[in-house]
């Protein structure tokens, strides 16, 4: 039906995603010859017509690059090289690239969302369709661009290598997997919440099911985490040529029992095994990290029931004093809680109800007495440490926050909370606070500043130098980070470098500049 407009329309649409704009904004002409009523056709073309004249296109390294105009100057000079960088390595890896490749970026998420979709709305920072990457330029979002971009390049050599038939968490998984190579900084740090989902994480063959049915954000972090652990274990079984293997099996249409029997000689089965028991065996600490799962807690007639069934456990009945807690029956929760705790002193849940029940009440010296007691029976947690840190930080006592938000640290040094608040009150630990922060979040840009500029108080050059650079990946826009650039490749003896920096430094640019020259100034022969 050549007069189908829809047709037209998801003709249109599949063009651009493939890189042939002239057919497809064609087609999509067509489409709204005949509907003036589809909201993509329309988006798309508003798009293309009236908002892309602000964009540059133009070649680089045999690469269609695309971005915004007003950011070029800034941008080019960083995302070509990391471009470029990416597409050697990953060709390395898995061979040439394809040869008709594209890369947007676009300045708002709408506009990104727009080319992706033709709606205005996505909830993502970067897309691969193939030989078409597309993602948010550094205005679009207080991100980590350099990231996003490695990642969705990562994706042209899987699709193109298995033609598209890659189980999404054999893909996702890999892509997370390149881009910690490319620069370790960008691995992410969700263990904890792996561990607090490894009863409900599916076998491999049913991993997709883990992007699929995600229950909230979180659940989907813990699947790409899982993914890239996944490919992880399978790298250091079988090497990286296997997982090469792998994706050219799949691109002959074989499904993932035949790739996994011919690629590695081993079932499907056997392998999600064998990565269950490496995984457990990785996240092992955490069973020494005391926490308690207040949604566990929440079904009070199920409490009643298992308390009160044959054999109960003291577990079932500390379950029960805190859920009457939480169903805001404190008295009954407290005098359960302490009557188990005469006959089981350590028992953990019964003593965390009594912390629950004194923070509700608003008594801070007895919550602070139940979590040292927690302590004491040999229960530490980050949890606990958290809780006991607030407590003390509300009671003033500003050195016991100190030792509990370091102590939290010390259990788990990749979470950001004992950071976040280490960095707020704790001024012996601050600056070690905020390079943790700027560190373990890739993706956040006021706890990389507030590092820089520690940093170049304290003189720290190669520190300064290392964080800077990875900074330019999170705000390449930021003055401030240019100029601890500068300011680092100065002091390393790489005067060229600094200069180009220090040219981009907004205010401090001048300053920079004159102590570049002189450093680069001849100095007078002695005699």
């Amino acid at each position: 039906d050549p007069d189908d407009a829809s047709a037209h329309a998801a003709r249109g649409l599949n063009l651009l995603r493939i890189g042939r704009e002239e057919e497809g904004l064609l087609a999509l002409r067509e489409a709204w010859k005949r509907d003036r009523y589809d909201a993509q056709v329309f988006n798309l073309l508003e798009l293309y017509e009236k908002e892309l004249p602000a964009y540059d296109t133009f070649q680089a390294l045999g690469v269609r690059v695309r971005m915004p105009r007003a950011e070029r100057a800034l941008l080019e000079p960083y995302a070509v090289p990391l471009i470029q960088s990416a597409l050697e390595e990953l060709s390395r890896r898995h061979g040439p690239a394809p040869r008709d490749l594209q890369v947007e970026l676009y300045a708002s998420s709408e506009q990104f969302a727009v080319r992706a979709t033709g709606l205005r709305q996505l909830g993502v920072q970067g897309l691969c369709f193939g030989n078409v990457v597309i993602a948010l330029s550094p205005k679009g979002g207080e991100f980590n661009w350099g990231q996003v971009l490695w990642h969705e390049l990562s994706h042209v050599f899987h699709v193109q290598r298995s033609r598209g038939r890659v189980p999404r968490w054999f893909t996702e998984g890999l892509a997370e997997w390149e881009t910690a190579r490319a620069r370790p900084e960008w691995k992410r740090e969700d263990d904890r919440a792996l561990y607090d989902a490894l009863p409900s994480l599916p076998a491999l063959a049913g991993m997709n099911r883990a992007f699929t049915h995600a229950a909230d954000g979180q659940a989907l972090m813990v699947a790409y985490h899982a993914s890239s652990l996944a490919i992880e274990y399978l790298v250091q079984a079988h090497g990286f040529p296997a997982i090469v293997e792998m994706l050219g099996l799949w691109g002959e249409s074989l499904d993932s029992e035949q790739v996994f029997q011919r690629a590695l000689g081993r079932s499907l089965a056997d392998a999600s095994q064998g990565f269950r028991a490496w995984l457990t065996s990785r996240l092992q600490r955490y069973e020494r990290d005391f926490r308690v799962d207040l949604a566990r807690y929440r079904e009070l007639a199920s409490w009643r029931q298992r308390s009160a069934a044959p054999g109960a456990s003291a577990d079932d009945h500390a379950g029960l004093a805190l859920s009457l807690a939480l169903a805001g029956e404190p008295r009954s929760a407290v005098t359960r809680a302490e009557a188990l705790l005469k006959d089981v002193p350590a028992q953990p849940v019964a003593r965390f109800t009594l912390v629950h029940v004194a923070l509700e009440a608003g008594d801070l010296e007895r919550a602070a007495r139940e979590l040292d007691a927690l302590f004491a029976s040999g229960h530490d947690g980050y949890q606990p440490r958290m809780l006991r840190a607030r407590v003390a930080e509300a009671l003033g006592d500003l050195q016991r926050v100190s030792a509990e938000l370091n102590a939290a640290a010390a259990i788990d040094p990749e979470r950001t909370e004992a950071y976040e608040l280490m960095a707020r009150v704790s001024a012996p630990d601050r600056e070690r606070a905020w390079l943790a922060l700027a560190r373990l979040d890739q993706h956040q840009r006021a706890p990389l500043l507030r590092a820089l500029a520690a940093l170049r108080e304290r003189k720290a050059y190669p520190e300064l130098l290392t964080l800077a650079e990875s900074g330019l990946y999170r705000d390449v826009h930021a003055p401030a980070i240019h100029a601890a650039l500068a300011e680092a490749f100065l002091h390393s003896g790489r005067p060229v470098e600094a200069r180009q920096e220090a040219l981009r430094a907004g205010p401090e640019a001048n300053q920079l500049l004159r102590a570049i020259d002189a450093f680069a100034a001849p100095r007078p022969k002695s005699r």
